[in-house]
């Protein structure tokens, strides 16, 4: 046992001494000591917390709970932590200091007592009271209600004398016993008819509450019998009427016709009946007036399958008619059938389920495609390599096929013939170097030179000779001339130069020339003439520069073979076909081929027309008006179109192809209107006189228009309205009762008619009175009460007093102005002029809207309408094209553009601008245009002489002319066109002009050379000039050896251009160049084949306008009534907008369009209750049971007066508005007492020796437990207290002191209780506090008591603390500190050394460390290690008491198993001990047996 205590004793240790941090601060010379949980000891400072404190209503009134936090800083063994500033916890996240909690619970709230009452009697035994009432129960556990009352004795009285005790008599008044049946009542008989009688007991009882003879109370102070009277002890009543209904009606029809299978809903078949005797007096409420029960699936059919039924679609609709062709609607018809339906008749679109598909479709009715054609292609390679009968073609490529009816292509292929060039010739080669006839180098004169010839085909290959027979063979050899050094020396013949012409009649020409190297010395042979120096030739003269081919036209319309029949290949389309040359009609068709001429007919299939194709007509719908006159409907559908001259649609057809046709409902009820129909009223009728008070009763009627009677439960269907009553109370005057009641209270400030009667204002109160008779029931002012009161008129029974009419000011106010509707709207206008509403009413200065008359008198009703335009949308608008900007490139493939600009902005959703800027490719010439075109040189011509130094010359153009020679110098450097040259003189060497140098290495070295060469022509004579060397090498420079490399450049792709028209398909092309290393064109063959396409199709997106439906029909109005009340019809978008086109509404706002309606003021309904009236028992020497009365009426919110109905139905509503299924049975079973609207009700003052009762409190308001079960109902309270019981034969005091009333949700609150305090007495340093209510009520119990204010002072001016202040008589810290544990310490920095941490001191307001301590990042002090001192640091004494408890605790765990081992030892030594004693004396004890054996 003692280890079990150690055990736990050591569970209590640990976790205080292990894990908690003891705070040590001292505080005004006093050591505080609190446990505190931390956030971690990892650091030296840490934030400390308390636990949570109890769940309690907070300052802000929420459930929640606290706890104090402090920044605390680790520091020695004897301090466990201390306090500081909470800067020094800035980078630990701080623990929160409030909790949310769930329950909270609440005290019992009472009103403060009331004061003493005076003392029951003026002697000795009197006592005095005082009463309290309740005003919200406990909830939670909270603390729990006193008593209601509470009775004391009156001290101080003198003793009563029994001389001086007069004794008084008066009536004992019982209850009413209930009304009872006095004779038979006939079972026809109405609720008017049932009369029966109640009862009561009258007894005469003295001031002990003793009953006695009546005769006392008869004849008390007065010998006047008919001024003690005995009040009536019977009257008439009326017996309660129950609700009567008539017999159930037959069940209706099923409300689904059909069963579906698989579903749960099977409808309900429902029945109904009237009422036809309104509950009164008490009666039993009306039973429900509906019943439904699930349809027997047995009896109903199985529900047909529905579905939407789409036809095909129409052709397509332009939607600007103006034009031949672009976008359009496509429209079908669209419709609800029944599946099985074979001729698909339509029907209520409510039996289909799903999207019903869409009945437009935007389309393109495409424009006519005219074909396109690109340009003309190079000719072709001769078909034939040789021989006759080859010809070259060219074709084009077709761009835009012709579609929609466009005109058809022209030729795309065209050929030529080629010039005949024979399979094989002979070739010959050129000429070798004259050789001498003598065979001897040098010699000059005749000589001979040969040439190569042999027989080659076209392919370039060697033939045998065979193959050139019949053509005349070249010579081999031929004799020439060896220049002597005398004779004049001319070069070889050049090449023959292009021809000028490739085709023609004429031809062109070729040349070729020659050039005098060097003169003779002999005039006799001069050199040749320089006419001798060029040869020409016809050239291309018979290539046929032209061809004729066939060219075909488009189809024409197909004709009908048989004038009116149709159908397939009934008619016949016809064509052109004519023989062109050159797109030029040629006069003689045999030039072209016959036998390739295409069709001029062929057979078509002539179109049928079709006849507009109609559905059949729909059901009628159902009438329009369930009474009176209406109208129905059927429709029907346009299927197809008619087309080709087939029998047209009829006009009736809306856009959607819908016809509709109306007719007027037959076999329809006329509209009733229903109304109560009171009847007059019957005698008043007494018990046993012919006066006095009686019961007087009349029929109520529910009348139809038509003057029919109808049950009263149609009457109360229709109307909501409860019938008038049928009976009220009715007095006969006696003769000389005269008497009136005291005046009643006045009433409301009111602004009447009847005021000009009493007063001189506008506004007064009116209070009033009546005759009355011995038990105080008033009456109406009956001719007869005059006749027998002729000195009382009607002035005497109404008075009225001025007062200030209410400080209303009335303005009108005017709502937002709704969507502007176009006068034009036919359900689809979008723009225009138009009107729009808005909602003007008149405002009470108190926020509730009046009739408009109040505002009629401060100023003129604000139009509610104006005109106004909903602007139409503006199309971007551009200027037209300016001309084409200049190709880009001078050569190749290039862009030109063309703008144009924005001449009016889009607006509102307006088509969007076109692009203002159009490129596309161009080519001015090819690239091969740039090159030098160079001629032969000419001869050189001696400058001084016939021979020696000149200048020899050659034409150097661009080929493209002068104005491009740069472009060409960018390409190649201009050749020279004069150089210096040297004629040799008769005699002189002469050689032959430079052959072209050798080509140099792509990558050129320092060895790398080039060389060109030369002939001998003619021999130097002895003393003429020698030759030159025959052969020139000379290095290659870099420009020799740099290659140009080409490679092709891609262009952005254009703009995509429609075919035809402006949308659809269409190509788009880009550049292609072929440049250098510099970005210099060339001609597109330079760069060999190109893959990349120039041209690609592409698709232009068509412009397509938004296309918006109709308006539906407006919807139900929002509000009965008010400023926001408004209706709405829509529209849905058709089809979303492209391209350019025309915006759809961004937002749904501008698909709907508003309208103000029941523009009328909301008014709210509110029973007004009166005051009670004082208890008529006291209008008589009585006591005992009587009767209180109070008004009640129906206000309205402007002050007028409203209909019960109205009231009571608001009432009803306001309860649950979704459990409210059958008004009309909750108007019949409405219970005013429970509704707090009763006009009567029992009251009494208590007879001598009677149990005392305070009147019911007025209930409390409705009050939710706002800080507990959620699920608990509202409700409100009232109280009575007992402030005397009963004695001996007295009423005892009744049991029930309370009652609740459930009451609405949306009325409850969350009740708010306040501390209140008065100002401060100075002289005695106290002030009131007391808590008050929402209402302004003095209560108890109910505000938070942690956060009462002092009423006593804790201080007048200063504070002990020196960093405190007085605030309200309380010490409170100063602005820049904070309280902890009532110490104040600086947010920031310190003031005194205690508010620094650990070793160090505060010096000019900011804490510095100690004498051998540094300062950390955190601002704390630490050991510095270089600091070398006698004195001792502490080093890390926080870890260093953390170890020391670590060590108490493991030696106390090693004493508590120590200490039971031993234990355990000793117990175990014992138990063996006791063992052995046993053994031995089982032992002595079998020896002692076997010696007596």
């Amino acid at each position: 046992m003692i280890c079990v205590y150690l055990f736990i004793l050591i569970n209590i240790l640990i976790p205080i001494s292990c894990s908690d941090i003891r705070l040590i601060k001292t505080i005004n010379n006093d050591v505080v000591s609190v446990l505190f949980n931390i956030t971690s000891k990892d650091q030296d400072t840490a934030w400390a917390y308390q636990y949570w404190d109890q769940c309690t209503l907070q300052a802000d009134h929420n459930c929640g709970q606290m706890r104090e936090i402090a920044c605390i800083n680790f520091g020695k063994p004897e301090h466990y932590a201390t306090l500081v500033s909470p800067e020094y916890c800035k980078n630990i996240q701080k623990p929160t200091s409030y909790g949310n909690c769930k329950i909270c619970s609440q005290d019992c709230v009472m009103t403060t007592w009331t004061r003493w009452s005076q003392c029951s009697k003026t002697c000795n035994a009197a006592v005095r009271y005082r009463t309290r009432n309740l005003v919200q129960e406990p909830v939670n556990d909270g603390k729990g209600c006193g008593s209601l009352s509470e009775i004391e004795d009156c001290k101080g009285l003198p003793e009563c004398v029994d001389d001086h005790i007069i004794t008084i008599y008066e009536w004992k008044i019982n209850e009413w016993t209930s009304c009872r049946e006095t004779k038979p009542i006939p079972l026809d008989a109405g609720c008017s008819e049932q009369i029966g009688e109640r009862l009561r007991q009258v007894e005469c009882v003295d001031s002990h509450g003793q009953s006695v003879s009546v005769d006392n109370c008869l004849y008390r102070l007065s010998d006047d019998k008919s001024d003690n009277s005995m009040p009536a002890e019977r009257e008439f009543c009326h017996l309660p009427c129950d609700c009567k209904v008539s017999a159930w009606k037959p069940f209706s029809n099923c409300t689904k016709p059909c069963y579906t299978v698989g579903s749960s809903d099977t409808g309900v078949i429902r029945r109904t009946r009237e009422i036809t005797e309104f509950p009164r007096f008490g009666g039993d409420t009306c039973p429900h007036l509906v019943e439904e029960e699930p349809c027997d699936v047995s009896t109903l059919e199985l529900c047909p399958e529905y579905t939407w039924h789409a036809f095909v679609w129409n052709e397509c609709r332009l939607t600007d008619k103006s034009k031949s062709c672009g976008p359009g609607v496509s429209r079908r018809q669209v419709y609800c059938t029944r599946a099985d339906d074979e001729e698909r008749r339509e029907v209520n679109e409510h039996h289909c389920t799903g999207i019903k598909p869409s009945n437009r479709l935007a389309c393109q009715l495409n424009c006519p495609n005219d074909c396109q054609l690109g340009e003309w292609e190079n000719w072709s390679p001769c078909t034939k390599s040789c021989g006759a009968g080859g010809v070259h073609i060219r074709t084009r490529k077709v761009l835009v096929e012709p579609q929609y009816e466009g005109s058809e292509c022209d030729a795309t292929m065209d050929y030529k013939e080629c010039l005949l060039v024979n399979c094989s010739w002979w070739y010959s080669g050129t000429w070798s170097a004259c050789f001498a006839a003598s065979g001897v180098y040098g010699d000059c004169g005749a000589g001979t030179q040969s040439r190569s010839v042999y027989c080659k085909s076209a392919l370039n290959d060697v033939l045998p000779n065979d193959n050139c027979t019949g053509m005349e063979k070249p010579e081999r050899k031929q004799t020439c001339t060896i220049p002597c050094p005398g004779d004049c020396a001319v070069s070889e013949w050049s090449e023959w130069s292009t021809c000028s012409e490739t085709c023609g009649p004429v031809g062109g020409i070729q040349m070729r020339t020659r050039l005098i190297l060097g003169l003779s010395n002999s005039t006799a042979e001069p050199c040749i003439s320089e006419d001798e120096l060029h040869q020409t030739r016809v050239c291309g003269h018979w290539d046929n520069c032209r061809s004729h081919h066939w060219q075909v036209y488009p189809w024409e319309t197909c004709v009908s073979d048989d004038f009116g029949t149709c159908g397939h290949m009934n008619g016949t389309q016809i064509r052109k076909v004519l023989c062109e040359m050159d797109s030029e009609p040629s006069i003689d068709e045999s030039m072209c081929d016959p036998s390739l001429k295409p069709n001029v007919s062929r057979p078509c299939d002539v179109i049928c027309p079709i006849d507009c194709r109609l559905s059949l007509w729909s059901e009628w719908t159902q009438c329009s008006a369930s009474c009176g006159n209406g109208t129905r409907y059927r429709t029907q559908r346009i299927f197809t179109l008619n087309h080709y001259g087939g029998e047209a649609c009829p006009d009736e057809a809306d856009e959607d192809g819908v016809i509709t046709i109306a007719d007027d409902c037959a076999d329809v009820d006329p509209c009733y209107s229903y109304s109560w129909q009171p009847n007059d009223w019957n005698e008043c009728e007494h018990i046993g006189n012919s006066c006095g008070t009686g019961l007087q009763t009349r029929t109520v009627d529910c009348l139809r228009s038509d003057g029919k009677v109808m049950e009263i439960g149609v009457c109360l269907r229709e109307l909501l309205e409860i019938p008038p009553d049928e009976s009220q109370q009715c007095f006969m005057p006696c003769e000389g009762d005269c008497g009136l009641t005291e005046w009643g209270n006045f009433g409301p400030c009111q602004k009447q008619y009847i005021c000009s009667q009493y007063v001189e204002g506008d506004y007064c109160r009116i209070r009033s009175r009546a005759f009355f008779h011995q038990e105080g029931i008033t009456y109406d002012n009956s001719n007869d009460q005059f006749n027998l009161c002729p000195h009382i008129s009607f002035r005497d029974f109404q008075d009225g007093e001025e007062c200030e009419g209410p400080n209303y000011t009335y303005m009108w106010q005017e709502g937002i102005w709704r969507s502007c509707i176009p006068f034009t709207d036919k359900g689809n206008a979008l723009c225009g002029d138009g009107r729009k509403w808005r909602t003007v009413l008149c405002l009470r200065s108190d926020g509730f809207h009046v009739p408009e008359h109040y505002c009629d008198e401060v100023s003129a009703v604000p139009a509610s309408s104006k005109t106004c335009t909903v602007k139409c949308s503006q199309d971007c608008e551009v200027s037209d094209w300016n001309e084409w900007t200049v190709c880009s490139h001078n050569c190749g493939q290039g862009t030109k553009t063309r703008y144009r600009t924005v001449t009016q902005e889009m607006n509102r959703g307006g088509r969007l601008c076109p692009p203002l800027d159009e490129t596309i490719v161009c080519e001015l010439r090819s690239c091969d245009e740039f090159i030098w075109d160079v001629s032969e040189w000419n001869s050189c011509k001696a400058v001084s002489s016939d021979c020696g130094t000149g200048t020899q010359s050659r034409s150097v153009r661009c080929r493209a002319g002068e104005e491009y020679e740069s472009e060409c110098e960018l390409r190649e450097t201009r050749p020279q066109s004069n150089v210096a040259c040297n004629l040799p003189c008769a005699g002189d060497c002469v050689l032959s002009e430079w052959s072209s140098f050798t080509p140099c290495p792509a990558v050129c070295s320092q060895d790398a050379v080039k060389t060109r060469t030369r002939t001998l022509v003619r021999q130097p004579s002895s003393n003429g000039q020698p030759c030159q060397s025959l052969e020139e090498i000379v290095p290659c420079s870099v420009e020799d050896c740099a290659t140009k490399s080409l490679s092709v450049e891609l262009g952005e792709w254009q703009a995509c251009k429609a075919i035809s028209g402006d949308c659809g398909k269409g190509k788009r092309q880009r550049t292609i160049h072929c440049i250098d290393n510099n970005g210099i064109n060339y001609d597109l063959k330079r760069c060999g084949d190109i893959e990349a396409p120039s041209m690609e199709d592409c698709e232009v997106i068509c412009t397509q306008d938004c296309v918006l439906g109709r308006y539906g029909d407006y919807s139900e109005c929002s509000d009965e009534c008010g400023m926001e009340g408004h209706m709405y019809r829509e529209r849905d978008i058709l089809e979303a907008n492209t391209g350019l086109g025309r915006r759809c509404p961004k937002n749904s706002h501008s698909l709907v369009q508003t309208k103000p309606c029941n523009v009328v003021p909301c008014y709210e309904y509110k029973f007004q209750r009166g005051e009670w009236s004082s208890c008529s028992i006291n209008l008589e020497m009585g006591c005992g049971s009587g009767l209180r009365t109070r008004s009640v009426e129906c206000r309205r919110s402007d002050d007028a007066l409203g209909a019960e109905r109205d009231c009571l139905i608001a009432l009803i509503l306001n309860r649950d508005p979704s459990t409210v299924t059958d008004i009309e049975f909750e108007l019949s079973s409405a219970n005013k007492t429970q509704l707090d609207i009763h006009t009567s009700e029992t009251c009494g003052r208590p007879c001598p020796g009677d149990c005392q009762v305070t009147n019911w409190s007025s209930f409390t308001p409705c009050i939710n437990d706002c800080y507990g079960d959620e699920s608990t109902s509202p409700v409100k309270v009232r109280t009575r207290a007992i402030i005397k019981t009963a004695t001996t034969g007295g009423l005892k005091c009744p049991d029930a002191m309370q009652e609740e009333r459930s009451c609405l949700v949306s009325e409850a609150i969350c009740p708010l209780y306040m501390w209140h305090t008065s100002p401060w007495n100075l002289d005695t340093k106290q002030r009131a506090v007391w808590c008050q209510d929402q209402d302004g009520r003095k209560v108890t119990g109910g505000c938070i008591h942690k956060l009462k204010p002092i009423s006593e002072m804790q201080c007048s001016n200063d504070c002990e603390d020196q960093f405190m202040q007085c605030v309200d008589g309380l010490c409170q810290c100063q602005d820049g500190f904070q309280m902890f544990f009532n110490v104040c310490i600086p947010l920031e920095g310190c003031q005194l050394d205690s508010h620094c941490p650990l070793y160090s001191h505060c010096s000019e307001d900011i804490c510095h460390c100690n004498v051998g301590y540094i300062q950390d990042f955190y601002g704390l002090c630490k050991v510095d290690g270089a600091y070398d001192s006698s004195g001792v640091a502490y080093e890390d004494e926080s870890n260093i008491w953390i170890w020391i408890v670590i060590g108490v605790c493991l030696l106390m765990i090693i004493v508590f198993v120590i200490f039971c081992i031993l234990i355990f030892r000793n117990h175990r030594r014992n138990a063996l001990m006791k063992k052995k004693t046993k053994e031995a004396e089982i032992a002595e004890r079998e020896k002692m047996n076997v010696t007596a054996v």
